[in-house]
Order: C-alpha cells, then structure tokens, then sequence
C-alpha cells in the first residue's frame, strides 16, 4: 500500500444466536448491557472505528422487531 493511503474494511456482526443456554427467551444480543442493548454496543463500536467503512449485520429478521 502506497503512502498516504488508508485501507478499510467490512465488519461483519453475526447476531444470529438465540441465547438458549442462557435460559432466556431474548436473544442474547438483546439482553441490555447498561442502559442499551449488547448489540447496540457493538454497532457502536464498529461505528467508530476508523477502518471500517460499512457494516454487515446477519442477524434474524424478527430479532430487528423487538
């Protein structure tokens, strides 16, 4: 890579779990974390990084319901 280029990426967010083994019938990326949903963290996370410039989230379309 050149100088004064910058590379960046894809994130890839696989929330596909059910979160069964924890006893729960929330998905474990929605049980909150603080004030938020865990997912939400993370979709913040990946936001902020510098390299990445999009975001794939595979995830059950009835988890974007609740």
């Amino acid at each position: 890579m050149g100088k004064g280029k910058s590379e960046t990426a894809t994130g890839l967010i696989v929330a596909a779990g059910q979160g069964l083994r924890m006893g729960t019938r929330t998905p474990k990326v929605m049980l909150p974390l603080g004030e938020c949903p865990l997912l939400v963290h993370t979709l913040r996370a990946f936001e902020a990084a510098e390299t990445i410039d999009q975001v794939v989230l595979v995830a059950a379309e009835d988890l974007l319901a609740l």
